[in-house]
């Protein structure tokens, strides 16, 4: 849970900067972690994490009712808990291929939130092209920089052996 909480604020930290640096781009900052928080830890605390990190997100934003991403996000982690044994091969890529599919997700399930608290956009195949393909590649992109590329800079822990010397037949 240590590893998350860092992570936490490691995400925390370019959900506050990207903006200022990027203002242009849109991303879901804490989709990676939350992928990680999904396989390593239990649903239940991973939606809790959804929720915490989502209810941080409307504190930032201000054109959403309260509420939105958190629940945008504890949905499309629910929907997506039962691929959880498909996340993670060992490949370096495959976070950004499961950020992908989380942030299109997440931006339909958004989409439908908008509709329901009655907040509606104006919705034509520009935004839909952009929220289903554009926003989930720039997504992508910011979990293989800022979480893959990362884990290959550090440096690999090995499993230490210890070797026995003795036995229990040479100690007569």
């Amino acid at each position: 849970m240590g590893l998350i909480f860092l992570l936490f604020l490691y995400t925390f930290f370019w959900a506050i900067t990207l903006p200022v640096l990027l203002p242009s781009i849109q991303l879901l900052y804490f989709a990676p972690l939350l992928l990680i928080s999904l396989h390593y830890l239990s649903t239940i605390q991973s939606l809790w994490l959804a929720m915490a990190a989502g209810l941080l997100i409307d504190l930032l934003s201000t054109h959403t009712h309260f509420g939105l991403h958190a629940a945008t996000y504890c949905l499309t982690l629910f929907c997506m808990k039962s691929f959880r044994p498909y996340f993670f091969d060992d490949s370096l890529i495959t976070l950004s291929v499961i950020t992908f599919l989380f942030s299109a997700l997440a931006n339909s399930v958004f989409c439908f939130l908008m509709l329901v608290f009655g907040q509606s956009t104006a919705f034509n195949w520009h935004v839909m092209l952009y929220m289903l393909f554009e926003m989930p590649f720039y997504g992508a992109i910011y979990a293989f920089i800022a979480f893959s590329l990362p884990g290959l800079l550090l440096p690999k822990r090995r499993m230490r052996r210890t070797r026995v010397l003795f036995s229990k037949a040479d100690d007569l």
